[in-house]
C-alpha cells in the first residue's frame, strides 16, 4: 500500500544579505571564544573558504586591531595583538563573494612602502573619487599587523594605499580584504564630543535595525584608533573604545549601511517528484521500504533565487535490498530586480526517516492504496508533506510516469520569510 505521510519541520538560524553578499550580528561568547579569536556560525560564511569578510566593532568597545582567518571550516574573527577575546564583544560582520568589487590585497615587496602598502587595481587606479571598505585577513603564514588602519589616495602614484594610522611599518605580506562600492559614503567629524562623532545620512538615521561598517580614510587628520560604530539617540556614530582617547576634529571616516526589509512568500507547492536512480536490487520492494527524506531551503551564490533540495531515499531493508535515491533541485521563488536574499528568518532544513506501510494487496497492477495523515506541529517548514513508498505493483519507476511509483507526491510549505537587502554592485 501507498503511505502518505506529513511531515513538521524544526526552526533554525537565519541571517541577511545582497548580491552574493550577507550581513549579520555576531556576539563573542563563551562557546565561540577560543584565546584571541571568535569563530563565526553562519551558513554564509561556515565552508565558504572563497569568502571576502569584513567585520567592525559594534555597539561595544574594542581596543584592538582585528582581521579575519578561516580556520577548521569556519571564519573567525582575530585580535592581531593576540590578546584574550573579550566576552560579549560584538562585530557588525558582512560578507562578500570575490569579484572585481571585493577582492585580497597583500603588501608584497613591490607594492609596500614603510607604513603604506598600495593597491593595483583597475576600478581604483586613477580614481580618487572610489569609495572604499578594508579588514586586515590572516592566514596561517601570517603575519599579524597590530594596528589601526586607514586608506586614503596618494595623487602622486595614483593609487589608493592601506596604511597604519600609528606610522608602524606594514609586514610584508600582510593581508587585506577591500571592499569598492557605490553605496559607501563619507563622513567628517566636524563636531565629535570625546571619542566619537554621530552623523546624520538617510541611509543612517532613526535605523536601528540598519548594519553599519567603517573605514578610516585620508591622511590630514589621522586618528590612530581601533574604531567602532554605536546606535544612540536615533543615529549611528563612530567611536574610539575608550572616553580618554578623543576623537580628532574633521577625522574621516567611509560608512557602508546595509537595511534589510522582509517578505513573506506564500503558496509554495511541489508536485510529484519520482525518483529513478535504483542503486541496489530489482524494482520491486518485497518488504516496506525504510524512507529517509531531507529538505534545505538554499540561497544561490548570486542571492537572486530560493532553491529546495530534496533528498529521498527507499530501501528495502532484506534481500535483494532494492534501492532507490535521489536528490532534486526546485527553485521555488526568485527575488525582485535589484534585489538579493539576505536570509531566512522561517525554518531552512528538516529531515525524517520512517517506515512506510505495505501495500494493501500486491496485485501486479497500478494500485496507489490508502493515504495516511500524520499531524503537522506549527511552525515548521511544511503545511503538508506527502510521501509514498510501497505500491501495490512494480515500485521503483524506470520512466518519466510516476503513477503507482514510490514518489514525493507533495509538498506544501508553510509561509516563508525572505530577508532583502539591495544589490551593493
Amino acid at each position: 500500500m501507498k503511505k502518505t505521510f506529513f511531515i513538521v519541520s524544526i526552526l533554525s538560524f537565519f541571517y541577511i544579505s545582497m548580491n552574493g553578499q550577507a550581513a549579520f550580528v555576531h556576539t563573542a561568547d563563551r562557546s565561540s571564544i577560543s584565546r584571541h579569536w571568535t569563530t563565526l556560525n553562519h551558513a554564509s560564511t561556515n565552508n565558504n573558504s572563497e569568502a571576502v569578510v569584513f567585520v567592525t566593532p559594534a555597539q561595544a568597545p574594542h581596543n584592538h586591531a582585528i582581521g579575519v582567518r578561516y580556520f577548521g571550516r569556519r571564519w573567525t574573527i582575530i585580535n592581531e595583538d593576540e590578546r584574550s577575546m573579550t566576552e560579549g564583544s560584538r562585530f557588525n560582520v558582512l560578507v562578500v563573494q570575490p569579484s572585481d568589487n571585493a577582492f585580497i590585497h597583500i603588501a608584497r615587496a613591490g607594492t609596500r612602502n614603510g607604513h603604506i602598502t598600495f593597491i593595483d587595481h583597475p576600478r581604483l587606479n586613477g580614481r580618487p573619487e572610489a569609495r572604499i571598505l578594508v579588514t586586515q585577513r590572516f592566514e596561517w603564514s601570517g603575519p599579524f599587523n597590530n594596528a589601526p588602519i586607514g586608506v586614503y589616495f596618494d595623487r602622486t602614484n595614483n593609487r589608493w594605499g592601506i596604511f597604519n594610522e600609528n606610522r608602524s611599518f606594514i609586514p610584508l605580506n600582510a593581508q587585506f580584504n577591500v571592499l569598492i562600492s557605490d553605496q559607501i559614503f563619507e563622513v567628517v567629524a566636524s563636531t565629535p564630543q570625546h571619542n566619537s562623532f554621530f552623523f546624520n545620512h538617510p541611509s543612517t538615521d532613526k535605523a536601528v535595525g540598519t548594519l553599519v561598517f567603517a573605514t578610516q580614510t585620508g591622511t590630514t587628520v589621522l586618528n590612530p584608533q581601533h574604531v567602532g560604530v554605536r546606535f544612540d539617540v536615533g543615529r549611528w556614530g563612530v567611536e574610539n573604545p575608550r572616553t580618554d582617547l578623543r576623537m580628532p576634529v574633521n577625522a574621516r571616516f567611509f560608512i557602508l549601511a546595509v537595511r534589510p526589509s522582509t517578505q513573506t512568500v506564500r503558496d509554495v507547492r511541489i508536485g510529484v517528484l519520482c525518483p529513478t536512480r535504483r542503486t541496489g536490487g530489482d524494482t520491486e520492494f518485497g518488504r516496506a521500504p525504510f524512507i529517509t527524506f531531507r529538505t534545505d531551503l538554499q540561497i544561490n551564490r548570486d542571492r537572486s533565487q530560493l532553491d529546495a533540495v530534496i533528498y529521498f531515499k527507499a530501501q528495502e531493508r532484506q534481500p535483494d535490498f532494492s534501492t532507490v535515491e535521489q536528490t532534486f533541485t526546485r527553485t521555488i521563488w526568485r527575488a525582485p530586480v535589484g534585489m538579493a536574499i539576505s536570509h531566512l528568518n522561517t525554518a531552512s532544513s528538516f529531515s525524517t526517516t520512517f517506515w512506510s506501510h505495505l501495500a494493501t494487496t500486491e496485485l501486479g497492477i497500478c494500485s496507489d492504496g490508502k493515504i495516511n495523515h500524520v499531524d503537522l506541529h506549527a511552525g515548521g517548514m511544511f503545511q503538508a508533506l506527502q510521501i509514498i513508498g510501497d505500491t501495490g505493483a512494480s515500485d521503483i519507476s524506470e520512466d518519466e510516469d510516476c503513477r503507482c511509483d514510490t514518489q514525493i507526491r507533495l509538498m506544501e510549505f508553510n509561509p516563508i520569510q525572505v530577508v532583502l537587502v539591495a544589490r551593493m554592485f
